[in-house]
C-alpha cells in the first residue's frame, strides 16, 4: 500500500510534464518526420519494458506499441482533478492534429490498480477520446512500467 501511494504521488508530480512531454516529442516526430533527437535537441531515452493489461482485458506489452509515437499519462480515474484535466487535454492534442493523431499510440496507465479494472477504466475513458487507451495490471507490474518510463 506504501508503494501505491508513493507511485500516486510520483504521478502527481511528473503526470503533466511527462503527458506534454511524450506529446510534444510525438508532435514534433509528426512535424519532422522523424525523432527530435534526430536533427536539433535530444530528449531523455524514457520508456521500456512493461506488460499491463488494455481496457478490454487484453495483455499488452510495450511491443504492441512499438510502430508509433507514443503519448503516455500516468493516472488514475478516481482522481478528481488533475487526471480528467490532463486526458482532456490530450484530447484536445488529438483534436488539433487531426488525422495525423491516428499516427500516435495515446496511453493512460492507471495507478491505482485495485479500483481501476478493465470494465470501470472502459467506462471512465468512454468520457474522453477514443483514442486513448487505458491500460492497468498488479501493483508491481505498474511500477514497473512507472520506472520505466522514470516516474519517480
Amino acid at each position: 500500500m506504501r508503494t501505491l501511494r508513493l507511485i500516486r504521488r510520483a504521478a502527481w508530480a511528473a503526470v503533466a510534464v511527462l503527458g506534454f512531454v511524450v506529446v510534444g516529442a510525438a508532435t514534433g516526430w509528426l512535424v519532422t518526420g522523424g525523432p527530435l533527437g534526430s536533427r536539433e535537441a535530444r530528449l531523455p531515452a524514457i520508456g521500456g519494458p512493461f506488460s499491463l493489461t488494455d481496457y478490454w482485458g487484453r495483455a499488452v506489452t510495450e511491443r504492441d506499441f512499438l510502430d508509433e509515437p507514443t503519448a503516455v499519462f500516468f493516472g488514475f480515474i478516481f482522481c478528481p482533478d488533475v487526471c480528467p484535466t490532463m486526458l482532456a487535454r490530450m484530447g484536445e492534442h488529438v483534436d488539433a492534429l487531426g488525422v495525423d493523431a491516428d499516427r500516435i499510440n495515446w496511453l493512460l496507465i492507471s495507478v491505482d490498480h485495485e479500483p481501476d479494472t478493465p470494465p470501470r477504466m472502459a467506462e471512465y475513458m468512454a468520457l474522453f477520446d477514443q483514442r486513448i487507451v487505458g491500460l492497468s495490471r498488479t501493483e508491481r507490474q505498474v511500477a514497473r512500467a512507472a520506472q520505466s518510463f522514470q516516474v519517480q
